[in-house]
This record gives C-alpha cells, structure tokens and sequence, in this order.
C-alpha cells in the first residue's frame, strides 16, 4: 500500500474518532439527557430524593406488599425489627426522608421513610419473633424501593 493511502486512512480514523468523540460529549450535556437523568423512577432502588422537604406530609404506599420496621436498616434475624410484614395499601404520612442505620448496615445505601401510620399497629407480648416492643406502633420505617409516594 502506497503512503498517501496509509494517510488517508490514518486521518480518516482520527477525524471519526474525533467526531464519534464530539458527539458522545454533545448527548451527554445535551438538555434531554440531563432531564432524563434527573428523573427519579418510583421504585428506583438507589434513589436519592434530593429535596426530601418536597415529599414531607405526602402519602406513603405499597401495592406489592412492605415490611414495615420500628429501625431503619434490614434485620431478618430472628428476633427480627419487623412491626408488620407485606403491608399492602395505604401506610401513613411521611414525616422524614433518612438513610440506614451505618452501624448496622453500612452497604445499605437505600433512603428510608419514617412514617406515621394510618392505623396503628399492636405487636402483641407474646410474639417473639421480633424485638418490638409490645403494644401500638405509631410509626415506623419503610425502605423506598418497596413503597410509593403521593
């Protein structure tokens, strides 16, 4: 193959890679992306809500079924921090907007929702597979990718 050919090929390359390149660049700053990136699913498992004021005093609820817990990181040992498990409807009202205990789950990096509840919830004495206290519950933590906000 002649030299000029072996150019041309070469700066044909570059001039693709540059241009591939400048593209990639353009779509990654362009408004579509940014707004797509900012939106947060409903059940998205690693969302962040970013102005937890926003959702404060909404509705909390879960149409497949929630484990409401009196701490806000996952103990399915037994005794467990279970109030109430496969919690399907309406939960309560959205008082705040935390993340895991660190201590006890520090690769937990969920948000959780500590929420009144609508009704409360009585533990009886004598269940012994968890570590609630017994009598009502008024509130409780919910893990944000198992629930809906409205």
């Amino acid at each position: 193959m002649k030299t000029w050919a072996k150019v041309t090929i070469g700066i044909v390359t570059a001039l693709a890679l540059a241009g591939g390149g400048f593209g990639v660049y353009k779509w990654l700053n362009s408004d579509k992306h940014k707004q797509n990136k900012g939106q947060k699913q409903g059940n998205d498992p690693n969302q962040n809500i970013e102005e937890p004021e926003s959702v404060i005093g909404k509705e909390v609820y879960s149409d497949s079924g929630a484990n409401l817990r009196f701490e806000n990181y996952v103990d399915n040992r037994i005794p467990t921090n279970i109030i109430a498990s496969g919690f399907k409807g309406s939960i309560g009202t959205l008082e705040k907007v935390g993340r895991a205990d660190q201590e006890e789950a520090p690769d937990d990096l969920y948000d959780w929702y500590y929420v009144k509840l609508n009704k409360p919830i009585d533990v009886p004495f004598y269940d012994v597979t968890t570590r609630a206290s017994s009598g009502e519950h008024t509130h409780c933590w919910v893990r944000s990718d198992n629930v809906k906000i409205r």
